[in-house]
């Protein structure tokens, strides 16, 4: 077991038992493989217990990537593949543009796949893998439509339309004080660390969600203001973000409303 829970099989390494699917093959049936045949695989598992979710794409079961080993040019050389297709999670590594000898792909768990091939060459195929310690997420920052926010006289807040330059979006992690700056913040205090940083740290990050609602809620800090969108999901986060986007749709009043609702076009707001 590797740092952050991922199970590596090595399976049966010592260049006789070929593996099948991950699982060597019984001594009966590995006498019957060809020398040029031989492989081992490499199986990286992910419990589907250590998914946020269900597993892979939600539909449950263990994460694996299978990578194997195989004998070339008549045995005197070995290299080594992604098995994409194999692998329990659609593997599809696509070439970085800035340097084609180098494939990367990510899973659902945050599994960093990295391989590099020198095209045109014979050297030996360089894997690497970056393992997470726990589920990677996502900070997202979404700046939609033609809107910001200033303060204004007698600390009441006042809507203004203008033009946000593009560049302006940037990931929680690069906003070293979220008070510091005006900003649009998108995504709950689970996934978001600006948002968490806005109400307060807490310790329960679900605290005060609840599911099929999503706030608009309106921070100040000295002369700055920051707009949080988040809902207790990814769907609930986006019915409030339309409704944003949609300002002139909808009565946003006060330094809160409650955006409801089951899909995209069943959506309600209340205020706080």
């Amino acid at each position: 077991v590797i740092q952050g829970g991922g199970i590596l099989d090595l399976g049966v390494v010592d260049g006789r038992l070929a593996l099948q699917g991950g699982f060597p093959l019984s001594l009966a049936a590995a006498a019957q493989v060809s020398s040029a045949q031989e492989v081992f695989t490499v199986g990286l598992k992910t419990l589907q217990s250590e998914f946020d979710e269900d597993g892979p794409r939600n539909s449950g079961g263990d994460e694996v990537i299978y990578i194997t080993f195989e004998n070339r040019s008549s045995g005197s050389e070995t290299g080594l593949k992604i098995e994409e297709a194999e692998s329990r999670f659609p593997l599809n590594l696509e070439e970085l543009k800035e340097n084609e000898d180098i494939e990367r792909d990510m899973t659902d768990y945050g599994v960093l796949v990295e391989l590099f091939d020198p095209e045109g060459s014979d050297e030996a195929e360089d894997l690497t893998i970056e393992y997470p310690l726990v589920q990677r997420g996502v900070h997202v920052f979404v700046v939609a439509g033609d809107f910001s926010l200033s303060a204004v006289a007698g600390g009441v807040i006042g809507a203004r339309v203008s033009r946000i330059a593009v560049g302006t979006a940037k990931l929680a992690s690069e906003v070293e004080d979220i008070t510091a700056v005006n900003a649009l913040v998108v995504g709950g205090p689970c996934a978001n660390s600006a948002a968490a940083a806005l109400m307060g740290n807490p310790e329960n990050c679900v605290a005060g969600f609840e599911p099929g609602k999503a706030m608009i809620k309106l921070f100040e800090s000295g002369n700055k203001v920051s707009l949080l969108v988040a809902g207790y999901s990814g769907d609930d986060t986006r019915r409030a973000a339309r409704v944003l986007a949609n300002h002139g749709m909808y009565d946003l009043s006060g330094d809160e409303v409650i955006v409801s609702g089951t899909s995209m076009t069943d959506i309600r707001v209340s205020v706080a």
